[in-house]
């Protein structure tokens, strides 16, 4: 699931212009006055949503394991 979303995020970036496949990847690089507003959204959406995924992803852990040992105690008596 997760590499499928960084896939798609792949090329979504790619669609729209934001990345390209030759050195410095990144088309904000080019010109250092868009370098400091990419690094500005970086931090104000990309840390967000990065930190939104891994905490559903973590309770997503959380639950399975929680319904692993329920059955695996279940199942045992």
């Amino acid at each position: 699931m997760i590499w499928t979303g960084t896939i798609a995020l792949l090329v979504e970036h790619m669609w729209h212009g934001e990345i390209v496949p030759w050195f410095p990847f990144l088309t904000a690089m080019s010109d250092p006055a868009d370098t400091a507003t990419m690094l500005v959204e970086m931090g104000q959406i990309g840390i967000p949503m990065l930190l939104a995924i891994l905490a559903m992803w973590g309770i997503m852990v959380y639950v399975e394991n929680k319904i692993s040992y329920k059955s695996a105690v279940t199942n045992a008596n």
